[in-house]
């Protein structure tokens, strides 16, 4: 009966905790991560060692979901002030990630179920040249979203080159400007498209017979990139 008792008594103070953690506004364990996280990266920006780094890209996926769910908090004031320093430490981490060119790193952080939302899609456009598909990827939507359809193309080309996966990028793109050509080889990796923001162009007649188009799929199946119809918007001259 005691020991019954004595449960009981815990469970409820336990629950009572918790509802004061709540009423505080916030969980605790989000702000210390977020601290943790500025203290890493202050640390990197001093001394340039990888110890921080590892430590970093531990916790920076961390704190989103906890303040994420703080819309469910009574204190949005103080939820939305560390939404903001969550914000900004992964800006500045993936600036000094893409300054100093630590590409494997930026390819963990922008992968897996709990990745960060790129922010620096344009400097990273600027300076990334390598294989990865994922960071190739990020890089197709930087340029994309500045207006380069070119090398918004070439750039997911190549990241379907490098893992087959992401062939609905290219052909997302083809078909979102009305390239019935390209579209079509680009069918060979990719059964569905990725959809992009705005209305796409009408589809142009198509030019190539069955068998050029047949010829064109099995040579990007060896990997060997389509060539861009003039008549295609994603044709550097168009």
């Amino acid at each position: 009966m005691f020991k019954g008792q004595l449960w009981v008594r815990m469970f409820i103070l336990m629950a009572i905790c918790a509802f004061a953690t709540v009423m505080a506004g916030c969980s605790p364990s989000a702000e210390s991560k977020i601290e943790e996280m500025e203290k890493y990266l202050a640390g990197y920006e001093r001394t340039g060692k990888d110890v921080y780094v590892d430590l970093m890209l531990k916790k920076i996926k961390e704190p989103a979901g906890i303040i994420a769910s703080g819309t469910l908090f009574f204190d949005e004031d103080r939820v939305q002030e560390l939404r903001s320093r969550y914000v900004k430490v992964s800006r500045e981490f993936e600036k000094a990630m893409i300054q100093d060119q630590r590409w494997n790193v930026l390819s963990q952080a922008y992968s897996g179920y709990h990745s960060i939302h790129p922010t620096q899609k344009v400097l990273l456009s600027q300076a990334y040249s390598g294989n990865d598909p994922d960071l190739l990827a990020i890089v197709g939507e930087g340029h994309f979203e500045a207006g380069n359809r070119h090398q918004a193309y070439t750039a997911y080309a190549k990241a379907a080159l490098s893992d087959h996966d992401n062939a609905h990028w290219p052909r997302g793109l083809a078909a979102h400007y009305g390239c019935v050509d390209l579209d079509a080889i680009w069918g060979e990796l990719a059964e569905h498209r990725k959809s992009f923001k705005g209305s796409p162009l009408p589809m142009g007649e198509p030019t190539l017979s069955r068998r050029e188009l047949l010829t064109a799929r099995t040579a990007l199946r060896k990997g060997q990139l389509p060539e861009i119809p003039e008549s295609c918007p994603l044709h550097p001259d168009f």
